[in-house]
Parts: C-alpha cells; structure tokens; sequence
C-alpha cells in the first residue's frame, strides 16, 4: 500500500536527483525545517555523481590531464568523459501530476531509461 507520505518522499527524492535545490524540496515536501529535506539532497544521484566527479577528476582549480583525441575527450587513462547531457539522449519524458500538498498541485517529469 502506498501512502502519501511514499508519494512524496519519492517526488522529493526525484527532485533532488534532477538537481533541485533545498527550497524546491522544501516546497515540494511541504516541510518547513531545512533539516529533512537536506537528507533528499546529499543522497541524492546528482550529488553522488558530483562527488564521483571530483574524486575523478580533481578540483577545478588544478591542471587538466584530459587529451582532446578525434572528437572525444579522455583521461590520460584512455576512459572517455561524457558530459551528463549524453546519458539524457534516451529517456522519455512523461509528466505526473502528485497532489502532495493539501493546496498545491505538482507536476513532476519522471524519467524512463
């Protein structure tokens, strides 16, 4: 059984992952405390993925080490970098009307692989 609270949980959560920040999770959730919604943001995917990214490709403020070969930009390591716009190609777009709030309707897109 599914319960509003699930429903907004995993609209908050998708949010968050589409890179929303606090006071769109916040509105989304209803939540007044910055507290809870913060949870949806740090665990979030676009988070985790920032974070891989600076583990790969260090701090902005050092040298590069990518080579620019036929069209394709790699790592010294030979290991392509896509921006994240390439992994966006496929997906389908369907909206999905949450009605979270008791005085607010939200649409929200929900994305296919």
């Amino acid at each position: 059984m599914y319960t509003g609270h699930c429903f907004r949980r995993s609209a908050a959560t998708m949010l968050a992952n589409f890179g929303a920040d606090l006071v769109t999770v916040k509105r989304l959730g209803c939540w007044k405390s910055s507290s809870v919604a913060e949870t949806y943001i740090e665990e979030s995917v676009g988070s985790k993925i920032a974070a891989s990214k600076r583990i790969l490709v260090g701090p902005e403020n050092q040298p590069s080490t990518s080579v620019q070969l036929s069209n394709q930009t790699t790592r010294s390591s030979g290991v392509p970098l896509l921006p994240p716009s390439v992994y966006l190609l496929d997906r389908k777009i369907n909206p999905v009307p949450l009605y979270n709030c008791p005085t607010k309707q939200l649409e929200v897109v929900v994305f296919h692989m």
